[in-house]
């Protein structure tokens, strides 16, 4: 690959990866539609889950990766190399981020 052609595939995964979190941050996306996205692109599979996550408006930093660390999920794992359900069913059933 030539240097303009891997600029070019850069840029386009941090327009990707923005748009991703764009998404979640306006409350258009949840994590089932991030999951659901990242099947068929490598863009969205390959975004860190951790930012994921804290892209949800309302969600508490600080119990996310409480949440994470508990479960023995490294904050640096991409989101297709998580199981989706698990994610989904620990984040979304709760809106704050696990604030209790």
């Amino acid at each position: 690959m030539e240097r303009t052609e891997a600029l070019a595939w850069a840029q386009a995964q941090r327009a990707r990866r923005d748009e991703v979190y764009a998404l979640l941050a306006s409350g258009e996306w949840g994590l089932a539609e991030v999951f659901a996205a990242a099947v068929t692109d490598p863009a969205v599979a390959a975004i860190k889950l951790l930012p994921v996550l804290e892209a949800r408006p309302g969600v508490s930093k600080v119990a996310t990766r409480r949440r994470l660390a508990a479960a023995d999920i490294d904050e640096f794992v991409t989101i297709g190399e998580v199981p989706a359900a698990a994610i989904v069913e620990m984040f979304d059933t709760v809106d704050d981020g696990g604030r209790t």
